[in-house]
């Protein structure tokens, strides 16, 4: 006949099963965030809203959409670029470089 587990064993038990891969440490910290520009294509700059909604379901957070030049930028993980270039209407998924200007010949040193 089987022993039943008290309360306190079961929160045992649960305390001390390994983690999913999913939401494993080493999963977290792999998933690097990028800064994006993603450029929709010219027959999709009518759809703008729509494929906002579409990119955001994705997994992309849109700091500023550029409605006149059909773009928007924001942040994204580097494993949802994929999906986002896959969303119809959407010609290219960039990641922002870092710009790094020469100090000014005028600023004494």
């Amino acid at each position: 006949m089987a022993k039943k587990k008290s309360a306190s064993a079961k929160k045992q038990d649960t305390g001390t099963r390994a983690t999913s891969p999913v939401n494993s440490p080493a999963d977290r910290s792999e998933a690097k965030s990028l800064n994006i520009v993603v450029t929709l294509a010219d027959n999709a700059v009518g759809r703008f809203d729509a494929i906002r909604k579409q990119l955001q379901k994705s997994g992309m957070t849109i700091e500023t959409p550029l409605a006149g030049l059909g773009q928007y930028i924001g942040t994204s993980s580097d494993s949802a670029v994929a999906q986002l270039a896959a969303i119809k209407g959407v010609a290219a998924v960039e990641q922002l470089g870092e710009v790094h200007l020469p100090p000014s010949p005028l600023d004494p040193q």
